[in-house]
């Protein structure tokens, strides 16, 4: 069975092109046919999950099933792995710093209230007590008011009496 048949893929086909898969280019072109020892249908159904004697890159490499390209090797999933980790370790102290300052301005902002809250009180009280100082004094004042117009209105009388003292 050839590589080119279309049915079984030829699991090293870098060797039918002269490339390899690791830049080099080898002069000699082989087919299928100059390796009667090897299964090529078994190695066309070989996921190469298991590390084997073929070549040292290929070693530690996982195989999509029917493909020969590698998957993404563990090496690199699990630095993936531990950088999401991180960033979501990151994520969780930067959220507990936000919830701790969020914390701390709401006890800021909770004593401000309490604050303004008691200066309110305070101002609340001493505007009673002038209101009812005020109150006190304009009561104060209609009386002498009234005392000034009275005093007028005898000075009133004493002088139109003195008046017709007079003239009499």
């Amino acid at each position: 069975m050839f590589a080119s048949d279309g049915l079984l893929r030829y699991p090293f086909p870098a060797i039918e092109s002269g490339f390899t898969m690791w830049g080099e280019f080898h002069e000699t072109t082989t087919t299928p046919l100059d390796f009667p020892s090897l299964d090529h249908q078994a190695l066309a159904f070989s996921t190469f999950n298991e590390p084997d004697q073929l070549s040292p890159p290929l070693q530690n490499k996982k195989m999509k099933p029917g493909s020969y390209e590698p998957v993404i090797d563990d090496e690199r999933r699990l630095r993936r792995m531990e950088s999401n980790r991180e960033s979501a370790r990151r994520s969780r102290v930067r959220k507990q710093k936000h919830l701790e300052n969020l914390r701390e301005e709401m006890n800021r902002l909770r004593t401000g209230k309490r604050e303004l809250a008691n200066r309110l009180e305070f101002l609340l009280q001493q505007n009673r007590i002038r209101k009812r100082e005020n109150d006190g004094l304009r009561c104060e004042s209609e009386k002498l008011r009234q005392k000034l117009w009275l005093m007028r209105q005898i000075l009133i009388l004493q002088h139109l009496s003195h008046n017709n003292n007079n003239n009499n």
